[in-house]
Parts: C-alpha cells; structure tokens; sequence
C-alpha cells in the first residue's frame, strides 16, 4: 500500500537530512527503511538590459546577477525571448554574474526576455524577465534598367538590391519587389536569403512614354521594413507612328504642280512622347518625288 508523509523541512541550506520511517500493516508487521531529502536554498536573479528599446539586428547585452544566501551562487544561465534562446549554458563568474550580448532578439513591443538560472546542488532554480521593444529596421531598396531607349514590346531587364540597415545581415531581405515603369506594374521580382538581397525579372510590357520613371517598392517582412526606390536613369519606350498623305489638287494635267502633305503622328496621350521629328520622302512608284527636310 502507499501513504503520505507530511511535515515542515527542518532547515533550508546545504544540508542533506537523512530520514528513517517505520511502517506498520494491519497484521502488526512492521518495516523500516531511509529515505534522504535534499534542501536547497532559494536563489535569486536580476535582470538587467542594456537598451530596453532598439531596432532589429542591433545588440542588446542582457546581464543577469544571481543571488544567495550562502555564498555565491555557481552554475549558468540561459537566455531566452519568446519562443528564440538567444544565448545557451552562460556560466556565472565569480560574482554570480551572466552576460548575453546578441542581435536575435526578435522584433515585438513588449517582448519579454527571461534569463533562466539553471540552481546547483546548493541552490535551486530561478529566473527573471525584462520587457524590450525590438522595431523592424529599415531599407533601402536600388533598381536600374539596362537600357533607356527600347521599342514598344522590347525585352528590358530590371535589377533591384534591397539593403537592410547597418548590422542586418542582407540575407535578412526576403519577400518581393514590385518593378513599376511610370506608374505602371512591370514585373515582380521575389528574393530569398540566398540572394542577399539582389533580384532580377524581365519584361516585355512597359508602357510607351518618354523619360519615365522607373521604381522598385520592396514589401518588408517580419524583421524588416518596406522601401521604394527611384532609378536615376529613365526609360523611353517609343511607340508606332501613323502618316496621312494628301495632294493638292488631286486631280492635274502632266506637267502641273502638285503639293503633297505629310501628317506623322505618334502614340496619343498620356505617353508623354513628343512630335515626331524627321523625314519624310513623297513617291510615285518607283519615282521619289521629293524629300522634306524636316517635320
């Protein structure tokens, strides 16, 4: 059969107690037997951070100070943030103290850190915690063509390189970047950590226009935040023209004059093109009839 033993401890500290308890059955038979129960005093953590409130990939130094009434204590430390451990297994010094400096905190407002002491044979257990604030750290997001001239339908190559802050590693820089050429969506390149950052797409439908802009807006993800970037390059994509021809008068004796007009005109607003310029050569057959020297 089993039974309970209930008591008050005699003493906390580093004293082992030794117990001996005898038991007696229904029939009068009796037994006895030792058993040994191990106290151990009660440790104490502090928690301290160097900065309580900073941005991803940024160093915090978590210090923690373990206590005790006998001496101080030995053993080591493990500090944690959510469900990241940011440092393993610290050992204490020889003033019970443990230090964590790391950049994994992971990004939340009011994230709390805990530094978890691991007790010894002298001390039990303890733990501390310390609320932080970590913020997605900024970018900067770069984009060129490699050309700024093409045709309407023509191939153009986009190259974008998302850049974390200072201490981010760029293999951080995952997500999308959506190409635009003059307000107009292009392509849509997607980065993974192996990529550092840098992407490319290509695509064949930017919109006919004259010197237009050419943006790249990068979407943020859990660490990092979105940016927009401008080339510093444009992009003109020419357009088909059209040409009216008429004759005055249509209708003459050989010999007579006639005057031809030319009409050109280019891809209608909003492409921003200007007027065709240029030539234009009037023929009869196989005749050329005459040339103008400029639109």
């Amino acid at each position: 059969s089993t039974g309970a033993l209930t008591g008050t401890v005699p003493a906390t500290g580093t004293t082992s107690f030794t117990y001996s308890v005898k038991a007696t059955d229904a029939t009068g038979s009796a037994a006895a037997g030792p058993f040994t129960l191990t106290v151990l005093a009660p440790s104490t953590v502090t928690l301290a951070a160097s900065t309580t409130s900073t941005t991803y990939g940024q160093t915090i130094t978590y210090t923690a100070t373990v206590t005790g009434s006998s001496g101080t204590p030995t053993g080591s430390v493990t500090f944690t943030a959510g469900s990241a451990t940011l440092c393993t297994g610290v050992t204490l010094n020889g003033s019970g103290v443990a230090k964590c400096a790391t950049t994994a905190t992971p990004v939340g407002t009011g994230e709390t850190a805990t530094a978890q002491y691991s007790g010894n044979a002298i001390y039990g257990p303890s733990q501390a915690s310390k609320t932080v604030t970590v913020m997605k750290a900024s970018t900067t997001t770069t984009v060129d063509a490699n050309t700024t001239s093409v045709a309407q339908g023509s191939d153009v190559r986009y190259t974008t390189t998302v850049m974390p802050a200072s201490g981010v590693p760029s293999s951080t820089a995952t997500g999308t970047v959506v190409v635009k050429v003059g307000g107009s969506t292009v392509c849509t390149v997607g980065i993974v950590a192996s990529d550092d950052g840098a992407g490319s797409c290509t695509s064949v439908t930017a919109p006919v226009g004259h010197a237009q802009a050419i943006t790249a807006s990068y979407s943020g993800n859990a660490d990092l935040l979105g940016s927009t970037g401008t080339s510093s390059g444009t992009l003109t994509v020419t357009g088909s023209t059209t040409t009216a021809v008429t004759a005055s008068p249509s209708t003459v004796a050989s010999g007579a004059t006639v005057t031809y007009r030319a009409t050109v005109g280019g891809p209608s607003s909003p492409s921003g093109l200007p007027a065709p310029t240029g030539t234009v050569s009037f023929s009869a057959g196989s005749t050329t009839l005459c040339t103008t020297p400029s639109l």
